[in-house]
């Protein structure tokens, strides 16, 4: 795996958690991710490298690190990522709003009736949808909260279609 790709990971796994204000051991979230990494110099190398740019406050202890996402972190996740660079951040958002908001109420209703679904995954997938509409309003690209959303959906034909189609809509220049 990319570093790059394990760099977004740490950020979306802290995103998760980003207004709780706790320090979340970040060795511990690349193994419950199944993420292979080297324990201490290639994780020390990951949170140096986020510590630098000033997208996480991190606590040094002697097995690793602990971190939280700091208010440029949210910022950087809500609308780019390390893998997903574009060519220039001030890009104009052009979509339909009517359009795009169709689209999501269509999301919404078939995440509610999916059976598949437990109440905690129906719950993340609706927060997702909210990120989007806030980045959206924003005139910001919402890359991180989609990609999660369209992961998330993935298993799920009738949601990963809809979500594929709003992302035609959002992200079309």
């Amino acid at each position: 795996m990319k570093q790059s790709e394990k760099l977004d990971l740490i950020l979306r796994e802290l995103y998760k958690y980003r207004f709780d204000g706790r320090y979340y051991n970040i060795g511990g979230l690349l193994i419950d991710l199944n993420i292979d990494f080297e324990e201490y110099t290639e994780l020390r190398m990951l949170c140096k490298r986020l510590e630098d740019d000033g997208l996480i406050k991190t606590m040094w202890v002697k097995a690793g690190a602990n971190a939280c996402l700091t208010s440029y972190g949210i910022e950087y996740c809500e609308e780019t990522s390390y893998s997903y660079r574009t060519q220039s951040q001030n890009v104009n958002i052009h979509y339909d709003i009517n359009q795009v908001d169709q689209k999501i109420k269509e999301i919404l209703k078939a995440i509610e009736k999916e059976k598949s679904l437990n109440e905690e995954e129906k719950n993340e997938m609706i927060d997702n949808l909210d990120e989007i509409i806030t980045i959206l309003k924003a005139d910001k690209r919402p890359k991180v909260s989609y990609k999660t959303l369209l992961e998330n959906s993935a298993s799920i034909a009738g949601i990963s279609s809809l979500v594929v189609e709003l992302g035609k809509l959002i992200f079309k220049l």
